[in-house]
């Protein structure tokens, strides 16, 4: 055999070493993704977004942060870093990040939200690498090497960094003031559809459901009066689940349906204020209701939202308007 035909042998044998070490690398270091979920309601007086990567350390760091929390009235998100692109840092008292050094980079949609962020002051980003020693620039990061030994330790050192923000006080309450309002409620009538569901579910019933009663509605000529609207008959915060109803006020005689519920509610005394957007950020409003039942004695019976905006054609969440009602006892 040439020396040629050694030397291409043996250069084709190191590629082929480089190969399966890339892969190896690639299987043991990628981070997979992770499946969204939520702790305690969206109302909770806390808010923290967790955006992770799926690894067993960042896993059981992250778990441990959630079982310390979840007892607290604090509403905890947790998704996949690549999904940062859909947060509102305007919407959360504190944002945790654990990302991996991936290949000498920062994970790209880690290092462009924190980037971008206007207030850093809420940020808590941990970086896991080899050596356990890089940061992104700009922040005061926690490193770490993706070594199981460490989780307990590196999970007191976030916790402690969440709860000194989460303690600041600098709720929306603290910005935004709501203005408390008893009325009168006068008798209505509602089409609804009414269902028991996850609070991760409700996105999808109220598109899937307020289309069908509007059809059904133009279909049967009758007249609306009034803005879509969610009735909540109980909300779980233990098991993340409410009884509700998609409901669009109506008048006059209604045709039976074999789809939907005929609500007429009776004139009742209301408490109200009025919400400008997203619905993430509408916790602060429930909280000056409650305080307001506890402040003068009183008692809830129904939550009914009424939904001024749509949000397919206003895009600017701040400009959304909604109403929400607690009918008293």
């Amino acid at each position: 055999m040439s020396n040629w035909h050694k030397f291409w042998i043996s250069l084709l044998a190191i590629l082929f070493i480089l190969f399966l070490l890339a892969v190896r690398y690639k299987s043991t270091h990628m981070m997979k993704n992770v499946e969204p979920f939520e702790i305690n309601t969206s109302t909770a007086s806390q808010r923290i977004v967790i955006a992770t990567q799926g690894s067993e350390f960042k896993d059981s760091v992250v778990n441990i942060v959630i079982d310390a929390l979840k007892a607290k009235p604090v509403y905890i998100k947790v998704i996949d870093v690549n999904k940062l692109t859909e947060i509102n840092e305007d919407d959360w008292g504190a944002i945790a990040i654990l990302h991996t050094w991936e290949y000498t980079q920062p994970q790209e949609d880690a290092k462009a939200f924190v980037e971008n962020v206007k207030n850093k002051n809420k940020l808590i980003v941990m970086t896991t690498s080899g050596e356990g020693s890089y940061v992104l620039d700009s922040v005061d990061g926690i490193s770490s090497a993706s070594n199981l030994a460490n989780v307990t330790q590196k999970a007191k050192i976030l916790l402690t960094r969440i709860n000194k923000l989460l303690n600041k006080g600098e709720t929306y309450t603290d910005t935004v003031k709501y203005d408390i309002v008893e009325v009168n409620w006068p008798q209505k009538t509602f089409i609804t559809k009414r269902e028991k569901l996850r609070f991760d579910q409700l996105s999808d019933f109220f598109s899937k459901n307020y289309k069908a009663i509007y059809s059904w509605i133009e279909k049967n000529g009758i007249e609306t009066n009034g803005v879509p609207s969610a009735v909540y008959f109980s909300i779980d915060e233990t098991k993340q689940e409410t009884d509700l109803a998609a409901a669009v006020p109506v008048k006059g005689e209604l045709p039976q349906s074999i789809n939907f519920e005929i609500l007429k509610t009776p004139p009742a005394k209301v408490i109200t204020t009025t919400h400008y957007g997203s619905y993430e950020s509408i916790h602060p409003a429930y909280s000056a209701l409650d305080g307001y039942l506890k402040n003068n004695g009183l008692k809830k019976e129904l939550i009914i939202e009424e939904y001024y905006s749509d949000p397919v054609e206003e895009k600017d969440t701040s400009k959304w308007m909604t109403k929400i009602y607690f009918v008293i006892k």
